[in-house]
């Protein structure tokens, strides 16, 4: 009997025709409709499988761009908060001179006030 390796995909599938060829062809021997079935299911299942391995595999070679995308949007990411701290120090300095606007302001309706009593 052929032993493979449950992680495997190529063997299972490679056993799998092996008995599938061994079944159908052999003279004289008729698969009933449950084996058939079975045979079926298990082809329909390493097909999935490696689907799915496929595309588990394919994205971890996108992994590799990861660290780029991670380097490049890390720097973007510092950018904008140094252009923020930078914009925050520019709104506190405008609000300083909106109050001394407002105080000089103030101070000249003062003197106007006094100067017509």
């Amino acid at each position: 009997m052929l032993i493979y390796n449950s992680y495997d995909f190529k063997t299972k599938h490679l056993y799998i025709s092996i008995l599938k060829s061994i079944l159908v062809y052999k003279r004289g021997f008729k698969m009933d409709q449950e084996t058939q079935q079975f045979v079926e299911n298990i082809d329909s299942w390493i097909k999935q499988i490696r689907t799915e391995f496929n595309e588990v595999k394919s994205s971890i070679g996108d992994i590799d761009n990861v660290s780029e995308f991670i380097e490049e949007h890390t720097g973007n990411v510092q950018h904008n908060y140094e252009l923020i701290k930078e914009m925050v120090q520019e709104i506190r300095d405008l609000k300083e001179e909106v109050r001394v606007l407002k105080a000089l302001k103030v101070m000249d309706i003062k003197e106007k006030l006094t100067r017509r009593n």
